[in-house]
């Protein structure tokens, strides 16, 4: 029996907005269980956008993608991430993928967790080089001081102490850290020691807190984050698309922004 023929055939199509031509002279076919278009959809409720659904893959529809594109990876995405496969960059910002991956698989709790013992290891190995630096060069002596805090730990780790040793706090280079770490060692108490579960709202501001400080003493010289300024405006923007964000977490355009500064 000879095979079924397409359901619909299409030849010499124009696409236009007005009378500005996208694409002209389009031939393809729509078959079985294709895709024309669909309607996207946020937290199950359509947004009213319509989007063209057709397959791009270019043993199908050799129009859809563009001279010199990999249907099959139109972003380029395996040349952006070859020089990173196996190897030991950004080594800050890996540790924090975790965390976004934890995230999106819904494992709240543990996101907010990871990130801020991340920050808080960070946070100590620079208060330890620091201390080197003035002096304290006995591991022992070291210990003791940063052990012996125990209340409000990065508040004092970032401010009076860190001040004593550079002559600045973190409020100094960043205005909303002290609402934010405030928010941040509070919230980390409540799930570790009140059985207190995050949501993700709760997990993606945490994350942001702990980014964000990080990208400031990383501005100042006073250790290494190596965060791309993509990576970045993601954490900002994770951060912002959550019911009731405190006034430390950038809004609007300072969300949308492709920089540090915000």
């Amino acid at each position: 029996m000879a095979a079924a023929g397409p359901h619909i055939e299409v030849r010499d199509l124009t696409m236009a907005y007005g009378d500005r031509v996208i694409q002209r002279d389009l031939n393809f076919t729509v078959g079985r269980g294709d895709i024309l278009f669909y309607f996207s959809m946020i937290n199950d409720q359509p947004t009213g956008d319509l989007n063209m659904g057709i397959k791009t893959y270019g043993r199908y529809y050799p129009w859809a993608a563009a001279e010199g594109i990999d249907p099959d990876d139109p972003h380029g995405i395996t040349q952006l991430a070859r020089p990173h496969i196996a190897s030991d960059t950004h080594k800050v910002a890996r540790r924090y993928i975790r965390c976004y991956e934890l995230l999106e698989h819904c494992f709240y709790t543990e996101a907010f967790i990871v990130a801020f013992s991340i920050l808080d290891d960070l946070v100590q190995q620079m208060l330890n080089q620091l201390l080197t630096d003035k002096g304290m060069v006995s591991d022992g002596e070291r210990e003791e001081l940063l052990r012996g805090i125990k209340e409000k730990r990065l508040r004092i780790f970032l401010g009076p102490l860190l001040k004593v040793l550079t002559g600045k706090d973190i409020s100094t280079m960043w205005p909303g850290s002290e609402k934010a770490l405030d928010w941040l060692n509070k919230t980390r108490n409540q799930l570790a020691h009140s059985g207190r579960k995050a949501d993700y709202a709760t997990a993606a501001k945490g994350i942001f807190a702990c980014v964000k400080t990080l990208t400031v003493l990383s501005q100042n010289k006073m250790l290494e984050a190596d965060f791309t300024v993509e990576f970045f405006r993601h954490s900002k923007i994770t951060a912002a698309w959550t019911e009731n964000a405190p006034d430390w977490v950038p809004s609007g355009s300072l969300a949308e922004s492709m920089d540090f500064n915000s």
